[in-house]
């Protein structure tokens, strides 16, 4: 689950960068979305392992994996679509027209993805 290389913005910047950069806050205030994200998903995910996976045999079949992958994916979406502490700077806000801190054109929000190997 994350943000794959072929996401990139229209100057050629890769989503994968900037998602690091706002969830370490790198050259940006910090605002960690996966981190939380993934906690959130703990319980979820024990839930459907316990569904659909027999303890005896030790193996999450594709379709499990898939399931898996989803909801960490929808945690993160969640959690960047809730995100508001640190608030943007006024001149961000006036600049992007928005006082969303993790939402611009919505472009990281919906690249994050899941694979299933």
């Amino acid at each position: 689950v994350g943000f794959f290389d072929n996401a990139k913005y229209p100057e050629g910047t890769t989503v994968p960068f900037v998602a690091t950069a706002n969830e370490l806050g790198l050259g940006v205030p910090e605002r960690p979305f996966f981190r939380p994200a993934l906690k959130a998903a703990v319980a979820p995910l024990r839930r459907i392992l316990k569904r659909r996976v027999d303890p005896r045999l030790n193996v999450v079949d594709r379709t499990t994996a898939s399931l898996m992958g989803e909801q960490i994916r929808n945690e993160v979406i969640d959690s960047i679509t809730e995100m508001h502490i640190p608030p943007n700077a006024p001149a961000t806000i006036k600049a992007k027209r928005s006082s969303h801190p993790l939402i611009d054109t919505g472009l990281m929000r919906s690249s994050i993805t899941y694979e299933v190997k």
